[in-house]
């Protein structure tokens, strides 16, 4: 079978031929699926894997979203230097309130940041 090559374009998604699409059509969703699989380079993620490589994106943009570096980020964020390492090299995964956290910190690092320091101010 002929690889196909192609650049992607946010405005002009890449479409099906219509003999790709014939020959996709007459397949069964095994047949699919162990074409997906037997592409080495390609093969579909293990859920491990997915959920390595989204702690990993959303820590370092959270960290970047904040304009911090690693240590400074862990600080302001009360987290340990340790862990956000291990998260943007790919070592741990976070669990889902620490992934909460990080899509938080992506979209509003300097509100988040206000919420922290006022927690030791008395009420």
């Amino acid at each position: 079978m002929a690889m196909t090559r192609f650049t992607l374009d946010r405005n002009s998604p890449a479409q099906l031929t219509p003999a790709e699409r014939q020959r996709l059509d007459v397949m069964s969703e095994e047949d699919r699926e162990a074409g997906a699989e037997s592409d080495a380079e390609d093969s579909p993620m293990t859920d491990d894997e997915w959920a390595r490589g989204r702690t990993r994106w959303l820590a370092r943009k959270a960290r970047e979203a904040a304009g911090l570096s690693q240590a400074k980020f862990a600080e302001a964020f009360h987290l340990k230097v340790k862990t956000v390492q291990s998260w943007e090299a790919g070592r741990r995964v976070a669990d889902e309130p620490a992934r909460a956290y990080l899509e938080v910190i992506m979209r509003e690092p300097t509100l988040v940041r206000a919420v922290l320091a006022r927690q030791g101010d008395p009420a």
